[in-house]
Parts: C-alpha cells; structure tokens; sequence
C-alpha cells in the first residue's frame, strides 16, 4: 500500500516539472451575416460585367464611301468597229481636275456594246468613250457629263463619231476694252496646244478683226474656226492668241484660254489678251 502511493506521487511530480504538451488549436472567428457578405463584395466578379466593350469602327470614315458605278453604253452610228477599224473600246471617269479616276476597256465588236465603271465615290464625272485602233489611237470617242450618288450605277449611252474633224472656235478681246486698231494690232495667230504645248492643229494667222464662214448656218461670225482639232485622249487644250503688229510681226501682247474639246461637240473660248494700258 505505502509502495502504489509512492509511484502516484512520484507520477504527479514527473507531470508537474515536465508539463504536458500543448495543442496547437487555432482560434475560431465568427462572423455575423453582415460581416460575410462584405468579404463576399470583395471578390471580383468573373462574367459578362468583365467583358471588354467592342470596338465599332466607321467605315465610311476610315476607308472613305465607295459610292457606285457607271454602266458606259456606246453604240457607233452608222459605222461598225470593223468599218472604224476599231478593235478596243475605252471608257474612262474622269474627275473635276481632270484626272482619270476610273478605266475599263474591252474588245470592240460590232456596233454596240457596254462597260462598267465601279469603284467611284459620289460626285460628277466626265465620261468619256473612245474605239482604239490597234495602234491605241482613239478615231472615234464621244462624253457626257453623269452624276453618281448614294450607291447607285448610273447609265449613259452615247454615240461615237470620228475625233477627226472636232470643231473649235476661237474668239478674242482685249484687257483694256479697245479695238484691234486702237491697240495697233492687225493680225493675230492662234495656237491649240496640248499640256506639253504641242500643236493639236497647225496654228493660224489671221486678221485681228477677221470674220469666218460658220459651215452650220453659212453666216459669217468674228473669230477662226478650227474643224480638225485631233483630240486623241486629251480632255482640255490650251488656245493661245498672240496680239501682232503691221510692220515686223512683232508682239503687242498675248493671252491664254482653256477650251474643252468634247467629241461630237463644237468647243469654243474666248481668250482676253493683255496689253499695256
């Protein structure tokens, strides 16, 4: 009996100098309803409120409007592409500074046929067709004037005539007002000249006051007619006037006009001539 005591004396001592091992528990938080759904409000949120907002872009603004087209419809009168020696039919939109903004070409076959013009953005063209022989010179052409807009082909039809023979007149004035004799003049020469200042017709001398005969109505009208202006590609041509004296020829004064030669059509300019006052 004294024995077990002693081992459960001794057993109590070993406890108290040693101690028992501690757990490693970790504190329990609790929260209220409140405080849960705060931490729920800090999570971000994954789904359609996260997705990235589409880009639109403005076609129209960034390539610019592609409008519509031309449908060029020709026909020869009374010839044949054959007859004209023809092998190619050219049909160009050309632009208010007198750029070719668009072309489209395509064999000449018998008397009639069409092209189409695409890609043009709103605005008014000069259309021009011309039948090209197999050298690429046009011999017959004719142009009109056509607006396009709003996404819409528009359609001319025209008639081609031969470019040979295509008619200018040309008339002159002085800057001052006066006549030719109060300004000394007794001829002057007029030339046509292309971009390059190259004849488009061999230039004429004429009296200052001279007069033609107008082959459309047999009058007689101040000025000079040309009837054979080659227009070959060319949409505008230069006419020079150069104001002469009656002793050497010599110079008094000169001026520059701008004529548009449109095949099947009579152009006429009138150029002012500046002298000194």
């Amino acid at each position: 009996m004294k024995q077990a005591c002693w081992c459960a004396w001794c057993l109590a001592l070993v406890v108290t100098l040693v101690g028992c091992p501690e757990e490693d528990v970790s504190p329990v938080v609790v929260l209220d309803v409140a405080d849960a759904m705060e931490v729920a409000d800090t999570t971000p949120d994954v789904g359609p409120a996260d997705t990235v907002p589409e880009t639109v872009v403005d076609v129209a603004t960034e390539v610019g409007v592609v409008s519509g087209a031309v449908r060029a419809r020709w026909t020869f009168m009374p010839a044949s592409c054959a007859e004209a020696a023809a092998t190619t039919v050219r049909a160009r939109a050309v632009g208010a500074g007198g750029a070719t903004v668009g072309e489209m070409s395509g064999p000449c076959e018998g008397s009639s046929g069409e092209l189409l013009i695409s890609s043009l953005v709103d605005g008014s063209y000069l259309v021009v067709i011309e039948a090209l022989d197999a050298d690429g010179n046009a011999a017959y052409g004719a142009s009109e004037s056509v607006l396009v807009e709003g996404g819409v082909t528009a359609t001319t039809e025209l008639q081609l005539l031969p470019l040979d023979g295509v008619e200018l007149r040309v008339r002159w004035v002085f800057s001052n007002g006066l006549a030719c004799v109060d300004n000394g003049t007794t001829h002057v020469e007029v030339r046509v000249v292309d971009a390059l200042e190259t004849n488009l017709v061999p230039p004429e001398t004429v009296a200052c006051g001279g007069f033609f005969t107008d082959p459309a109505d047999g009058t007689q009208k101040p000025g000079v007619l040309f009837t054979d202006v080659g227009v070959d590609s060319a949409i505008g041509a230069s006419v020079i006037v150069n104001a002469l004296d009656g002793v050497g020829g010599n110079v008094l004064g000169s001026g520059m006009g701008i004529a548009s030669l449109v095949p099947g059509e009579r152009a006429e300019t009138v150029v002012t001539i500046d002298v000194a006052p």
